[in-house]
Formats: structure tokens, C-alpha cells, sequence
């Protein structure tokens, strides 16, 4: 059985908390593993906060689509927005070192590692002035 969330969220990251907690709900009511949910849950996070940081980068206009399909236990996300343009950098290993001291670690630059660790694959383009991630998650 194949199963539609779509939710749209103004350029606001006080509004990706409601919109996590929405589709974890759906997630669950779906039938999706605890450990899936979680993953998609860390990638969307830190997708929403990315192009609403940088993505739009403090304008107050600007909207993103969210629509995730799950269908044969499979959950593909869509994440599309009328941001800047914005090519994912190839980053597979993380970017800092992260033996020495964890109290002296920056605070960013895991985002993409993260989304390249979590997820099964991921598709980016840009088409018609949109940003379009497309995630695939393993369960």
C-alpha cells in the first residue's frame, strides 16, 4: 500500500519542529520502523534548517514542499524549495577531526556527511527556479 504526507512550510525554522513531529506521527500510523523514523526525522532536520539558513539566508519570503511516499516499507522524501540555487557538496567522510577534543568540535559542518551516512541514496536538481532533494531511506 502506498502512503502520501505533504506539508509546506513558510522560511521559518520555529515551524520545523511542528512539521518533524507531524510527519513522525504519520511515519508511525504508516508502519515504519522506530530506527527508519529516526533517520528521516535527522536528515529532514537538518534539510529544513540547511535551506531555511542558507538556502534563503534571513529573507522572510520563500516557501518549502515536503511530500514523503512510503510504499513496500520504503520511504522516499521530496524536498523542494524556491531557494538560492544550490549544489550538494561530495562529502563522504566527516569534515573535521573528530578525535581530539568533542568540548572544541564546531558547531556545523556534519550536515552533509550526515545526509550521505543516513541515507540509502539521494538525487539533487535544480528545475523551473527549484531546489529538488530527493531521499531514499533504507530500513
Amino acid at each position: 500500500m502506498q502512503r502520501q504526507f505533504k506539508f509546506s512550510l513558510a522560511n521559518d525554522q520555529n515551524k520545523v519542529p511542528d512539521a518533524l513531529l507531524s510527519l513522525d506521527s504519520w511515519l508511525d500510523a504508516s508502519k515504519i520502523p522506530t530506527s527508519t523514523r529516526s533517520d528521516v526525522q535527522i536528515v529532514l532536520g537538518e534539510a529544513l534548517n540547511n535551506v531555511i539558513e542558507h538556502g534563503f539566508e534571513g529573507n522572510g519570503g520563500g516557501a518549502i514542499n515536503l511530500m514523503v511516499h512510503c510504499a513496500n516499507g520504503k520511504v522516499t522524501a521530496v524536498l523542494e524549495d524556491n531557494g538560492r540555487e544550490f549544489m550538494p557538496p561530495n562529502i563522504t567522510k566527516t569534515p573535521v577531526d573528530v578525535t581530539g577534543n568533542q568540548l572544541a568540535l564546531p558547531e556545523g559542518g556534519f550536515g552533509w556527511f550526515l545526509i550521505y551516512q543516513i541515507t540509502d541514496s539521494f538525487n539533487f536538481e535544480r528545475r523551473k527556479n527549484k531546489n529538488n532533494l530527493h531521499l531514499n531511506f533504507r530500513n
